[in-house]
């Protein structure tokens, strides 16, 4: 055999094991999110995955051999599975919720409707909108001012409802029930919430550090953007976290807002450990990616919930032309 017909034999091999190889070395990238490699993981899972799909074809094209089969039908499978946002498409039909009074769940039990929306700017006709789904938990960043706030509460719930804003109108809450403050840092408002069915629930709404977008990843600078941003974040949600511990260590806690990190991200580690419960990655229906709002391509927005005693039965996003960001809207049911 000669020497080129050695070489061809060798890239035969050669360039599907690499695609091979990069789909292992992707999926480790995504499931551990070391802080270092930030500057990777902000792009969109699903895009490394069209990218290597498309080469992986390309290559079955030229090689026609048994190693580029494997190596398409692998990363076919790995973009139809691993993307976050493949669960909420798979769920075809699943119940979502619907505007109005949420629909009863088994048994006849009134579901507790939870919405988190970023008004972006503060803008007003953002509450037009969450009126529309009479949602029982409002979790509000860039919010609107205290005596709308007051209105809304007062519109939707009646003498029932209550509201806290933190001073500088990023983080707000409202809700059915009476409002207890617990604190009101520049990145998130917590409150103990006493329901009207005598439940009471601790209550969290953040708006956690932007995030570094810039994709110059042949700059230095990139990377140590990237790598800052998520340690300050990490840092707000360890904070969060001993706050909850400091107030409401055995409460049901309904944690959300507006995370800036994308679904999967380290950020969320402590929630995932401690037992919260992501509701649209558990019964989201629908491309669950809200920002930005028209094209979306990352879950930044969510609504986490206690495992222990809270379910989520229904979820899903919805998008409003007065803000960048999709609102998040989720059912659950108490254990």
């Amino acid at each position: 055999m000669g020497f080129r017909a050695r070489a061809l034999a060798v890239i035969k091999v050669l360039i599907p094991a690499l695609l091979i190889a990069a789909q292992g070395a992707l999926l480790l990238l995504f499931t551990y999110r070391w802080v270092g490699t930030s500057a990777l993981t902000i792009i969109p899972f699903w895009a490394y995955g069209i990218i290597a799909l498309a080469a992986s074809l390309l290559c079955l094209a030229i090689l026609r051999n048994g190693f580029s089969i494997a190596a398409a039908l692998i990363w076919l499978a790995t973009l139809l599975t691993c993307p976050d946002e493949m669960a909420g498409l798979a769920r075809i039909w699943h119940e979502a919720p619907a505007p109005g009074t949420p629909a009863l769940a088994a048994d006849n039990v009134q579901p507790l409707r939870v919405v988190t929306l970023n008004c972006r700017k503060h803008n007003l006709k953002c509450l037009d909108v969450i009126k529309e789904w009479q949602p029982d938990i409002i979790l509000l960043q860039e919010s609107p001012y205290r005596s709308y706030l007051s209105k809304l509460a007062t519109d939707l719930y009646g003498k029932d409802g209550g509201m806290i804003a933190m001073p500088s109108w990023d983080c707000a809450i409202v809700a059915r029930g009476k409002i207890t403050v617990r604190q009101t840092p520049p990145y998130f408002t917590q409150a103990k919430v006493e329901l009207a069915n005598g439940r009471s629930v601790e209550v969290v709404s953040l708006h956690l550090h932007g995030a570094a977008t810039s994709l110059s990843l042949h700059r230095r600078k990139t990377w140590q953007l990237h790598t800052t941003s998520r340690q300050v974040r990490l840092a707000e949600m360890a904070n969060i976290h001993q706050s909850i511990l400091k107030y409401a260590p055995y409460r049901t806690c309904i944690i959300g807002g507006d995370f800036n990190s994308p679904a999967g991200d380290r950020v969320y580690f402590s929630l995932r450990d401690n037992n919260f419960t992501d509701s649209f990655r558990t019964t989201g229906k629908g491309w669950g990616d809200t920002v930005m709002s028209r094209y979306p391509v990352h879950r930044i927005d969510q609504i986490w919930a206690s495992s222990d005693t809270l379910r989520p039965i229904r979820s899903r996003t919805v998008t409003t032309e007065h803000s960048d960001h999709k609102m998040v809207v989720s059912d659950f049911v108490w254990k």
